[in-house]
């Protein structure tokens, strides 16, 4: 972590258009993030994920996308469940990027960065839910074709 940022690099077995389109793509993030996803897949549209069981929703809006390279979404809603932060909403700013790049023929760094969330009262619960959902849940999705989604 640096700054305001909190920063996630991961060097996965699995081509960018993969990495991509778990990013990129509904059925990428039904794949690895949450089942309760509803997009439908255009620039500059929005975004719905819910996550019931933890009680916690973000709709972002998709800034960018940037086929095998880049995907850049702005949180313009989010609600955090009761506990993990005074100010439930602190999402809402914040940005989230995902930067793709070949490292061979078989590997790829992707590079995940959330803007802006190292200062929020709800870093730590966050951060750590990031490292598992990109570097345990996304890597098994691109590597092994399942990840861990919400799935309730």
């Amino acid at each position: 972590m640096k700054g305001r940022d909190f920063k996630l690099e991961c060097v996965l077995r699995a081509a960018p258009e993969t990495v991509y389109r778990a990013a990129a793509t509904q059925e990428g993030i039904y794949g690895w993030w949450t089942r309760f996803t509803e997009w439908d897949g255009a620039l500059g549209s929005v975004a719905t994920m819910r996550f019931p069981e933890a009680g916690f929703h973000a709709r972002m809006e998709v800034l960018a996308l940037d086929p095998n390279r880049r995907v850049h979404w702005r949180c313009i809603e989010a609600r955090h469940p009761p506990g993990i932060s005074s100010d439930p909403e602190d999402w809402v700013g914040t940005e989230i990027l995902f930067e793709i790049e070949p490292v061979d023929d078989e590997r790829t760094r992707l590079t995940f960065t959330h803007v802006g969330l190292t200062p929020l009262e709800c870093s730590d619960v966050c951060t750590s839910t990031w490292e598992f959902y990109i570097d345990t849940s996304l890597r098994k999705l691109v590597e092994e074709g399942r990840g861990e989604p919400a799935t309730k």
